[in-house]
């Protein structure tokens, strides 16, 4: 049974770096969770930006007034 699996293995890894089809998935899962990590990211910055701005524009209006 560990022979035809060892050959199974081998027949399945033996395009260039594996399955042309599992190598695509995968592809597109890492480049999909990369762009929804810098998004998030991104967002996040944005948004403590946004914060941080509203924060210094509310304490200048309020001393101006």
């Amino acid at each position: 049974m560990s022979q035809l699996t060892n050959a199974n293995a081998l027949a399945y890894f033996s395009f260039p770096f594996g399955n042309f089809f599992e190598l695509t998935v995968h592809g597109l899962l890492c480049v999909l969770s990369l762009a929804y990590a810098t998004f998030f990211c991104l967002f996040a910055i944005l948004l403590l930006g946004l914060v941080f701005f509203w924060n210094s524009a509310y304490r200048l209006i309020a001393t101006i007034t």
